[in-house]
């Protein structure tokens, strides 16, 4: 599996784009990562919320299809231990995959994250937008500079 981690707005809304098959080593490093990167954030921002995009359309699920309960546990498990002190303040996750929707309430109960599934990146940045209207011009931006990914 290969993964990006970045920004749509710089220190407010984190893109991670996971792709291939996932296994709970990626998780792994792919947590550290954001961590990283949600550390830098909160460190300039002010206190400021950051929301979270993780797209999954691409991803392979053949880890998650065993048990999807014992899935949620081992990721909680690997998931870099500063996410659950320093929480992202909304996470989107991009599926359409009914395991992953599955998936991801489970770990919604584990973690208490306020997180919720979206079909697309695009139906993604409106939730941004409605929940944050001051980030209106940065995420317009960001779609007129990444139109193919915000398109479907």
């Amino acid at each position: 599996m290969a993964y990006t981690v970045s920004w749509i707005v710089e220190d407010r809304v984190i893109y991670v784009s996971l792709y291939g098959e996932i296994t709970l080593d990626d998780f792994r490093e792919s947590s550290k990562q954001i961590a990283d990167y949600l550390d830098i954030a909160y460190a300039r921002a002010n206190g400021e919320i950051v929301v979270g995009v993780i797209d999954l359309t691409a991803a392979g699920l053949g880890v998650l299809l065993r048990s999807t309960v014992s899935a949620a546990q081992d990721i909680s498990n690997v998931v870099d231990p500063r996410h659950w002190e320093a929480k992202p303040g909304f996470v989107l996750l991009i599926t359409q995959n009914d395991v992953a929707k599955l998936l991801t309430s489970i770990v919604i109960r584990i973690s208490k994250q306020p997180m919720t599934t979206v079909g697309s990146l695009e139906e993604a940045l409106m939730v941004v937008r409605s929940m944050y209207p001051e980030l209106q011009a940065q995420l317009e931006a960001y779609q007129a500079s990444h139109p193919a990914d915000t398109t479907g």
